[in-house]
């Protein structure tokens, strides 16, 4: 099978570039003909860059034929699209329409509904724009802290919604949750469109063998250090334990976590490693937190903690609340309750042989639903699909 990856980089790497390399060696892997149609923001550089840019971000000509160009030339069976914002906007699906050409999108965020992406105000659930009152988003700064910036995201939104590109131009929708698939479906698009599939980690083969009876310790926080990600929860749950407790990262509130540091001698500041760092630390944490505050899509991290058997005490929020099965592969909590987590974390660490045991249920949940067999299986599933569905409506222009 021949397959047309998309995907536009941001200027700071995140997780949805990952998810587009593991998949790509995946389906590569596997013998499949895979090219990679890719856009950078590092390309934005002038006061004048950002103002075109933020222009064509509703329609680019610039991304229409370039996908156009690529199509031509390679003949996909399927285009497998990841991100086109802002560089290649939505008017890659008129190209793929044009060339008769399926598209599936995958969905790792909420960037259809909303200026920010992430559904989130001030590091809380908000859903004002969902049905299409993007004024919010604009009201609220809510892309970027601008009022310009989000004003180009909110005509960006308002067009394709109006123009109904989402639902008639994408043959089929991907997203890593059920419950992405609820907020999306809440938001208009069809029902039937939509295809779980959750992301996953591939197995590193220079890394030693998983050892789940090797002692743990420590609960480890191994995030963005910021406010959707619940950083303000584990300080204040902390505040008055003094089990060990590892902070991998950083972000905006480092000169908080660093300040808090030097107050507790039980805290241990890593700040950003490499990945062989971190899988060391997942194999020898007694369990990981996931206390953010928003709806995530499907973090890597999730992920990352099952395939290396870590209990994961997470937000009864979004994905997490749905991947970590309570009391199997880890504990819940109340979404922005510090007495709640903390009282999870005393549990913890108060009853080591249950959280071993939820460590090899990490594990085996791991292997049945998040390997990289597992994915590749829903994967084909999908593009066979879209592939019998056919391409999209006819191309229609974006004034």
């Amino acid at each position: 099978m021949k397959i047309l990856i998309v995907h536009n980089y941001y200027q700071l790497p995140g997780g949805e570039d990952d998810v587009v390399a593991n998949e790509k060696a995946l389906l590569t892997s596997h013998g499949h003909d895979v090219r990679l149609l890719a856009r950078r923001n590092d390309d934005i550089q002038s006061t004048t860059d950002k103002i075109r840019v933020a222009w064509q971000a509703t329609y680019s000509e610039d991304g229409r034929a370039r996908m156009a160009a690529e199509l031509r030339d390679f003949r996909p069976d399927v285009v497998h699209v990841h991100n086109t914002f802002p560089l290649l906007s939505p008017s890659v699906y008129d190209a793929c329409a044009e060339a008769g050409v399926p598209v599936v999108q995958m969905l790792h965020n909420y960037r259809l509904l909303c200026a920010s992406g992430q559904l989130t105000r001030n590091a809380t659930p908000c859903e004002k724009c969902i049905h299409g009152a993007y004024q919010w988003g604009v009201i609220h700064k809510c892309y970027k802290d601008s009022y310009l910036g989000s004003l180009f995201a909110a005509r960006m939104l308002w067009t394709h919604r109006h123009r109904n590109t989402w639902a008639e131009k994408v043959t089929g929708f991907i997203v890593p949750s059920h419950f992405m698939k609820a907020k999306f479906v809440e938001a208009g698009l069809p029902e039937d469109k939509f295809f779980i599939k959750p992301n996953f980690v591939p197995e590193n083969s220079n890394l030693p063998p998983l050892d789940l009876t090797a002692p743990r310790h420590s609960g480890l926080f191994a995030a963005r250090w910021s406010r959707e990600k619940g950083l303000h929860l584990v300080l204040e749950a902390w505040k008055a334990m003094d089990y060990p407790l590892r902070m991998m990262g950083d972000g905006p509130l480092a000169d908080l976590v660093r300040e808090t540091a030097k107050t507790k001698p039980n805290m241990t500041l890593i700040g950003w490693r490499p990945m062989e760092v971190l899988i060391d630390e997942l194999r020898r944490a007694e369990f990981l937190m996931m206390p953010s505050t928003w709806y995530e899509g499907f973090p890597v991290m999730l992920a990352l903690s099952l395939a290396n058997g870590l209990p994961i005490i997470a937000s009864r929020l979004g994905a997490m609340g749905e991947v970590v099965q309570d009391g199997k592969t880890g504990l819940l909590f109340t979404p922005g309750d510090a007495a709640d987590l903390r009282e999870k974390v005393i549990w913890a660490f108060e009853h080591p042989e249950q959280m071993r045991e939820m460590g090899r249920n990490a594990r085996a949940d791991f292997d049945q639903k998040y390997s990289a067999d597992a994915n590749y299986a829903i994967l084909m599933e999908i593009y066979e699909a879209a592939i019998r569905k056919g391409p999209a409506s006819p191309a229609r222009k974006v004034a």
